[in-house]
């Protein structure tokens, strides 16, 4: 099996990010922008095929991802 050597570079989305703490996003494809928000994620899902879908983290709060198995 062959190694893959390519590296994905980070994206900053602090700017586009900033505001949204708490809240379920939709990101452009280009990540240039919030295309819609909302405080759940019933509330942006008929924008779910237009771009990316996260809850932006509050960064008060550490953050611990949970593994499920």
């Amino acid at each position: 099996m062959e190694k893959n050597n390519k590296k994905i570079e980070p994206i900053d989305l602090t700017k586009v990010l900033d505001g949204y703490e708490d809240k379920w996003v939709v990101i452009d494809n280009d990540y240039s922008k919030i295309l819609k928000s909302g405080d759940s994620l019933d509330e942006i899902k008929d924008f779910a095929s237009q771009g990316i879908i996260m809850l932006v983290p509050n960064p008060n709060y550490a953050f611990t991802p949970s593994f499920c198995e």
